[in-house]
């Protein structure tokens, strides 16, 4: 059988030496995140603590009808960026309450991470969506929700 020892000693580098990531505030926190969401090939948006659209993928806008994920930048999810539609043949738009439990805007009033399936009208065309929304944290408090989509 092999044997390995490990020897372990304090570090002689200084602290100044150290590489440790800066945090100023909860917009940089998100702007770590928006990178990613950006680049994402799968549908995906960063929401601020406020509701408010800060990232999106090109994948996320087409899906909801637009060309260009910069047309839903600084605008609130629920004003009318996103046609939420219901489950029935009509596809008739969400009532009030039922969009409040849209797992992004769930996930902002609980905290906490937030599943669930939703429809989207884009034009002529509507799309059945599985929705993952995780909260984004700044040293425990919400910065933002990170959300993404997948179509079934």
């Amino acid at each position: 059988m092999t044997r390995i020892e490990l020897s372990l000693r304090p570090s002689e580098a200084s602290d100044d030496s150290i590489i440790r990531p800066r945090v100023v505030g909860a917009s940089s926190h998100l702007d770590l995140w928006l990178g990613a969401v950006t680049a994402a090939a799968e549908p995906c948006f960063l929401l601020d603590a406020d509701g408010v659209i800060a990232g999106a993928s090109t994948e996320f806008a087409e899906l909801v009808g637009y060309k260009e994920a910069t047309q839903l930048l600084g605008r609130g999810l629920l004003d009318d960026v996103v046609s939420f539609v219901d489950f029935t043949a009509l596809a008739g738009p969400l009532p009030r309450r039922e969009l409040l439990r849209i797992p992004a805007l769930e996930a902002l009033g609980n905290n906490g991470l937030a599943r669930g399936r939703v429809r989207v009208r884009a034009g002529e065309l509507v799309h059945a969506l599985d929705m993952i929304a995780s909260p984004v944290r700044l040293d425990g408090e919400l910065a933002g929700v990170i959300c993404f989509c997948q179509t079934i």
